[in-house]
């Protein structure tokens, strides 16, 4: 049962989407997998698309528990 959800944007850098701002999230079980993941968003890494629409690195990052 998912516990944790960070809620976050992607902005695109290159490819198809570049310059575009998506709403996303990802839901965890556990609070540290979801502190891991927020840290590594807040940290500036960039990101790949696994289906091809380039790269991104996310903004408005918020780690919140689900009821």
């Amino acid at each position: 049962m998912y516990k944790y959800q960070v809620n976050y944007s992607k902005r695109f850098l290159d490819g198809l989407l570049k310059g575009m701002l998506y709403h996303d999230h990802l839901r965890f079980a556990d609070w540290h997998s979801a502190n891991q993941f927020k840290e590594l968003c807040e940290s500036g890494h960039v990101f790949e698309q696994c289906h091809g629409n380039g790269s991104y690195k996310t903004e408005d990052i918020i780690l919140s528990a689900l009821d």
